[in-house]
């Protein structure tokens, strides 16, 4: 899902046309946005592509503050202060134009937020939330959002129920192979992979 945007970097506060209210904040830094992260992570759900330590570590190899720099966003009940979910996002300058987008460098097969396990919201809710999203941010030219995981964990991914948004078809934490573990990769690889396989683990 591609989208144009041109945004404020304040927080704001949402409200769809019945149901919760909501307050979004932009976080610049990973540092500032790891409390909540971790909470919800421990407590909610999170895809393994969105754990903070694995984010971290892709910042630590990938992110160039030259042209990088954070926009997360986290999203809070306007009512009671709950923290919602967690969007870790980032914005990248490229060819004379701002990319914002989730946290990815191509090695991230799917995404969805760091969010509560009893989210529970309506399809107002989730339009609201997104447009509050989306007016927090900084400016960007634009904001693309791919990869969605239509669930994870048994709980439906917001993201992936909004207008327009199609999730991916290609996602699995797992898949069952037939016959001998033994046997797999010979009997699903090519051979020069089996050979060069065999010849790098001896290494290890």
């Amino acid at each position: 899902m591609d989208d144009l945007l041109e945004a404020a970097s304040k927080p704001k506060t949402a409200r769809p046309a019945a149901g919760r209210r909501f307050v979004t904040k932009l976080h610049t830094s990973l540092e500032s946005a790891e409390s909540v992260w971790r909470r919800l992570e421990r407590d909610g759900v999170c895809t393994a592509f969105q754990r903070f330590d694995w984010v971290r570590l892709l910042a630590q190899r990938l992110v160039d503050p030259r042209t990088c720099d954070w926009q997360i966003v986290e999203a809070q009940c306007a009512d009671t202060g709950e923290a919602l979910l967690v969007l870790p996002l980032i914005r990248t300058r490229m060819w004379g134009y701002r990319v914002t987008e989730f946290v990815c460098f191509d090695v991230c097969d799917y995404t969805a937020p760091i969010m509560a396990a009893d989210l529970g919201l309506d399809d107002s809710e989730i339009a609201a939330l997104w447009q509050s999203v989306r007016t927090t941010l900084g400016p960007t030219d634009v904001l693309r959002v791919s990869g969605l995981v239509a669930s994870h964990g048994g709980h439906a991914n917001p993201l992936a129920r909004l207008a327009g948004a199609t999730p991916s078809r290609h996602s699995a934490m797992s898949m069952r192979l037939a016959g001998d573990a033994e046997t797999v990769l010979e009997r699903c690889c090519k051979p020069s992979f089996v050979r060069d396989y065999r010849k790098y683990a001896r290494k290890l």
